[in-house]
């Protein structure tokens, strides 16, 4: 009798610990990444030491904050989802964009680096077009010039048109590689350019994670409105709220 009082009483302080544990943390949602190449939506919270807690239904699990890569929202899944780095780099160059389009940086910095790259490469266009015609309208003049009388001035400035719209073209070539290698490898970054991992992830259910990782394991617990018992996947555990 005394056992199974002490069983109850135990029982209820850890259902009342477990609760203000998860009462009190802030939860979020999102797709965890982790080292292993899955990608879990769930949602998280963080404690004190930088580990996570996830929870999915009634799923819930401990991770060790070095499994995880990062945290990112649906919004950003889809786009990285329908993409490619290759992609990324011919919109770059075809869009006139910069590399930040496929990155998790903010929207208000993605346009910042947009409108930056497409000045530039504006101008350099704009450069080529004008050396272009420039160099165009002085062949012209050549053709026209007389022999002896104003030929060779008008050759040495063809040649000098000639020359520019070359470098203005380029420039141009240089600035749209620079832009086109930069979108490839920034490709599904975050804010350091360090990589997401979700281009690459593959998406799977807090459960059947668990089961793939903790297939022996029986520590845990289980807690629910009508019993409180044992349940398999080391620091996990089940809840209702």
């Amino acid at each position: 009798m005394k056992i199974q009082l002490s069983g109850k009483i135990l029982l209820s302080l850890l259902f009342l610990f477990t609760y203000s544990l998860f009462a009190e943390s802030t939860w979020q949602s999102g797709y965890v990444n982790l080292k292993d190449g899955y990608r879990i939506l769930a949602e998280y919270s963080i404690d004190n030491n930088g580990n996570y807690y996830l929870r999915q239904g009634k799923s819930g699990h401990l991770l060790e904050k070095s499994k995880v890569i990062s945290i990112v929202d649906k919004q950003y899944v889809d786009l990285i989802s329908n993409s490619s780095p290759y992609q990324s780099g011919i919109e770059s160059i075809f869009f006139l964009r910069s590399g930040a389009t496929y990155t998790t940086k903010s929207a208000e910095s993605k346009k910042k680096e947009d409108l930056t790259a497409f000045g530039i490469k504006s101008v350099s266009i704009a450069s080529m077009i004008f050396f272009f015609s420039e160099a165009i309208s002085d062949q012209r003049r050549v053709k026209n010039s007389t022999y002896l009388l104003d030929y060779d001035k008008s050759r040495a400035k063809f040649y000098n048109s000639r020359n520019n719209m070359n470098y203005s073209i380029a420039l141009f070539l240089v600035i749209s590689a620079y832009y086109a290698i930069d979108a490839y490898l920034n490709f599904d970054t975050d804010l350091y350019g360090e990589k997401t991992n979700t281009y690459n992830s593959i998406d799977i259910g807090l459960d059947e994670y668990l089961k793939s990782q903790f297939p022996e394991s029986k520590s845990g617990f289980l807690l629910d409105r009508q019993s409180s018992s044992l349940f398999s996947y080391e620091k996990s555990f089940y809840f209702n709220f």
